[in-house]
């Protein structure tokens, strides 16, 4: 996980499952998901040594592929397309809000993902 570079790692259970929650709060801050989010060529170094390896990315073209993102328009459509995706973009609010390790994630609203999940 350290090569994702994850702001907030949430242990939903079910595999993917955050493709499909909208609103959400955590501590004393609001969430909304925009999209998953691509992935660059980082997650492919190994963070102690430097090496550049094939995986994570072998994995996500064979599961986490976006092919196409008809339903998105312009420069965040091009951003999709063609990238393995892994996480979701978030806006969050208000400034100053805290986050702890610990605390409860509550979904308040769920959305259709762009992405079906893979089998």
């Amino acid at each position: 996980m350290d090569r994702f570079r994850a702001n907030v790692i949430v242990d939903a259970g079910d595999p993917w499952v955050e493709d499909t929650w909208r609103d959400m709060s955590i501590g004393s801050a609001t969430m909304t998901a925009e999209l998953p989010w691509p992935r660059c060529a980082i997650p492919q170094i190994d963070q102690d040594s430097g090496e550049r390896h094939r995986e994570p990315a072998v994995a996500l073209r064979a599961y986490r592929w976006c092919k196409e993102a008809p339903t998105l328009e312009g420069n965040v459509r091009s951003m999709m397309e063609g990238n393995g995706l892994f996480g979701m973009g978030c806006r969050i609010g208000p400034v100053g809000a805290n986050l702890a390790v610990g605390d409860v994630l509550t979904v308040q609203s769920w959305q259709e993902p762009i992405m079906e999940p893979p089998t």
